[in-house]
């Protein structure tokens, strides 16, 4: 627990690691603090001690788990609980047996120069002039070629359920943003992604942990061209929009929306008479095209479907090559994400929401409490895959109040944790004596992050004349090439299968 000591040279790599999600892993985080007293005290009423639990602990809690606090019960009084992942914690690893995760991963005490314990300011500073003068068996001890791959990430960001757990089997599978990273385009080893990037990112820490400018005394001039050092960024910007809201620090929530903001894509894709509607005719799917807008129309009290396609952007441009896990990670059964549609004309305006986020479900009720415990089996993943699409279908009728014009706006939405899971970490516990539509009266205030769009504007003619319809606008900052729209769609009804005729909403 001493990172004030690496802050004194460190200091911006402290700063990043300070507001990051690995710092406030432990009871310091409100939504960890909650899942984990669960599994604590059903360890304890169902085994007689707290020893499951360490299965949390390996990755959440590696302070008091190594100095062997984790097994009291009233560890939540104990500094250790606060702690996190510390900078030795990480920095202490010396290696990764396998990418199996479960914090598969050897610690050795790290060695120090001499006084590096000591109180006294002197020997303090004599501490610090040392490593200074001669820093390399410094960086030797805490910075090794393993922390600069992906397979260190893995040693916890992999998880497997075993039977201590669940009492269920010896092994199932769990969160796996590794394995998703790793069969993806964008890690250069995955071959059934449907895109590639131009170049391969092998490692995590290439899209997490940006170079920032810094003068600490570990910078350094990663570009010769650019005479400013930098270090890599300690805090993770990701998809945990929850933590910086709720410590207030509304300027680091902008780091993890602009992360995401560019990381998928969705369009308007097309439309069709909803009295011929079926997901796999293509010859009646007209595509919607900006470049196309012409005299042609959409009729009041017209009823037509609109498909839409979204899709995990492993782009050539360096900025969206960050799709390289499954949306939305890395736990699914507490995320919240959907494909929203608002309709908007003269006197009417309308809205449909069609969630795509993925559910563990466990005796059918959903693993809602990050309740590992009580996981058993997966029935259904409705995760879109790095590299792939996904098809969104809606019905809609033009109103006879329409006016000259119809807009139509989709947005793709996505907020860290749903709303009963966050009534139960803020709140009492209301929700278990609720049914699960009760959910939608519960307040959830954590921040939305709306990660791409696209706006279509439509001419409204009478209800008469040609058959037809064209696109007037459309807002997607660079629509990609004709070709590649009907190749998304075409991916996402690939993968929708014969579910496709039925996904109507």
């Amino acid at each position: 627990m001493m990172d004030s000591y690496c802050q004194k040279c460190h200091e911006d790599g402290y700063q990043g690691w300070f507001h990051s999600a690995h710092h406030f892993s432990s009871f310091n985080n409100p939504a960890y603090r909650f899942s984990v007293r669960e599994t604590r005290t059903v360890a304890q009423a169902r085994d007689g001690n707290l020893k499951a639990s360490r299965w949390c602990a390996g990755c959440h809690d590696p302070v008091p788990l190594l100095t062997g606090r984790f097994d009291d019960p009233n560890l939540e009084g104990d500094p250790t609980a606060q702690a996190g992942i510390t900078c030795t914690s990480c920095h202490s690893i010396t290696a990764v047996p396998g990418s199996t995760g479960n914090g598969g991963y050897v610690v050795e005490e790290p060695l120090h120069y001499p006084f590096a314990f000591s109180t006294n300011a002197v020997l303090q500073f004599i501490n610090q002039t040392l490593v200074k003068s001669r820093p390399e068996f410094h960086k030797q001890t805490f910075l090794k070629p393993l922390h600069k791959t992906a397979e260190f990430c893995a040693a916890c960001h992999k998880v497997s359920i075993p039977y201590e757990v669940n009492h269920y089997k010896e092994w199932l599978r769990g969160q796996n943003s590794y394995d998703s990273f790793l069969v993806s385009g964008v890690s250069g080893h995955g071959a059934r992604s449907f895109y590639y990037p131009e170049r391969a990112q092998p490692k995590c820490a290439g899209c997490h942990m940006p170079l920032q400018p810094s003068l600490d005394f570990g910078a350094k001039r990663f570009d010769p061209t650019n005479p400013v050092p930098a270090i890599h960024n300690h805090h993770f910007a990701s998809a945990n929009a929850a933590l910086p809201f709720l410590r207030g620090e509304t300027n680091l929530l902008q780091d993890h929306e602009r992360f995401l903001q560019g990381a998928l894509r969705v369009d308007v894709f097309g439309l069709k008479e909803a009295a011929r509607w079926t997901a796999h005719c293509w010859r009646r799917c007209v595509p919607v095209c900006p470049p196309c807008a012409g005299t042609r129309r959409i009729w009041s009290s017209w009823s037509f479907g609109i498909c839409g396609s979204v899709i995990s952007l492993p782009k050539a441009l360096p900025t969206r090559m960050r799709s390289g896990w499954t949306c939305w990670p890395p736990t699914p059964d507490a995320n919240w994400a959907a494909v929203a549609a608002w309709i908007h004309a003269a006197r009417w305006t309308r809205g449909r929401i069609s969630s795509t986020s993925s559910c563990w479900i466990i005796k059918a009720r959903r693993i809602d409490r990050r309740n590992a415990q009580d996981i058993f089996t997966p029935l259904y993943n409705h995760q879109l895959n790095p590299g792939s699409a996904q098809v969104v279908h809606y019905r809609l009728t033009v109103p006879d109040t329409a006016a000259d014009t119809l807009t139509l706006t989709v947005k793709l939405q996505y907020r860290k944790f749903d709303t009963r899971y966050v009534s139960m970490f803020l709140g009492p516990d209301r929700t278990n004596a609720l049914p699960r539509e009760a959910a939608q009266d519960l307040t959830n205030t954590l921040p939305i992050i709306t990660i791409a769009s696209d706006t279509v504007t439509f001419q409204v003619g009478p209800d008469s004349g040609p058959a037809g319809f064209s696109a007037v606008s459309s807002n997607l900052p660079a629509p990609p090439p004709e070709w590649q729209r009907w190749n998304d769609y075409g991916i996402g009804l690939l993968l929708e299968g014969d579910r496709g005729s039925e996904k109507v909403n």
